[in-house]
């Protein structure tokens, strides 16, 4: 063999070893699987002063929902959002995120009965990391934390409710 074959053999050899024994290789037995969702993690408080972790909530259906107070298509989508809670109760958890003052969230939450977290997101860090131009945005995640719906604009409780049944 000459030396540029050798050299490419443990080039090879190298890489193949460097990929076996890398973690995204290594299996997990089933009791261990770990679930991770397909979005930033993200802290912030609810109404109430408290910190929210997204991740205290793996392994159950998530709905993200972006809104503002101010929005009349945010307000339309409460009665959606209640409907779905109302339905899959503690299967589903609901996260309204929103950039707005508490006072004017808790009295929003009160005036549509909303049985829900809703979380501040004072400098736009969570709005930002997902992309979120146009309110209201829905961002639905299944038991394994992938990301199966995302729509912008009203989304019925219809859809959202077909989209968690077809996963």
């Amino acid at each position: 063999m000459n030396k540029k074959t050798k050299l490419g053999l443990i080039i090879a050899l190298i890489l193949l070893v460097a990929v076996i024994t890398s973690p995204a290789f290594s299996q997990k037995n089933n009791d261990q699987k770990e679930i991770t969702i397909q979005t930033r993690d993200f802290t912030l408080k609810n109404l109430k002063g408290e910190e929210i972790t997204l991740t205290d909530y793996s392994g159950k259906i998530i709905i993200l929902d972006f809104m503002g107070t101010n929005c009349p298509a945010c307000a339309e989508e409460m009665s959606h959002l209640k409907q779905i809670k109302q339905q899959y109760g503690d299967q589903v958890v609901i996260l309204s995120i929103a950039t707005e003052s508490q006072q004017k969230l808790i009295k929003f939450k009160q005036n549509h009965d909303a049985i829900w977290q809703f979380l501040i997101d004072q400098d736009y860090k969570v709005f930002s990391q997902n992309n979120v131009e146009y309110i209201p945005k829905i961002m639905i995640f299944n038991q394994q934390g992938d990301l199966i719906y995302q729509g912008e604009g009203e989304t019925t409780a219809q859809t959202m409710h077909q989209k968690i049944q077809n996963n």
